[in-house]
């Protein structure tokens, strides 16, 4: 009974979801706008990225893990206008929506104290410089 709650008890893991709202309304991703958060580690480390849905929700995820150490994380935010190519087949380019300052981790002012278990950050950007 001991070895299962020393190999049990020893697991540090935690889990992300939340909601990005952008001036009162859901920052949504789909077909036609890419909108991603990033939780990187404060101390260095893999990053934990997230796709925004319809409703502007994400769960984190880093490689095929859908759990991250807990700790202290700089939260980067940003979506972009997807504009197709001029020709089929060409590659699309974006527009940006988000502000740049929030795509950038010493900018944008946003962090998470992620906690083993599970855990929810919901994030309010404006779309002001």
């Amino acid at each position: 009974i001991l070895s299962v709650c020393v190999v049990g008890c020893g697991q540090r893991s935690a889990s992300v979801a939340g909601k990005v709202t952008m001036d009162g309304r859901p920052l949504a991703g789909g077909t036609s706008v890419r909108a991603m958060i990033q939780f990187a580690p404060a101390n260095g480390g893999p990053t934990a990225t997230g796709v925004l849905d319809g409703n502007g929700e994400y769960q984190l995820s880093s490689g095929a893990q859908v759990s991250l150490p807990p700790g202290h994380y700089l939260v980067t935010i940003s979506a972009s206008q997807l504009i197709p190519g001029p020709n089929p087949g060409d590659p699309a380019s974006g527009r940006p929506i988000t502000p740049r300052r929030y795509a950038n981790a010493n900018e944008s002012g946003l962090t998470a104290d992620v906690q083993p278990g599970n855990n929810r950050f919901d994030f309010e950007i404006t779309s002001s410089e």
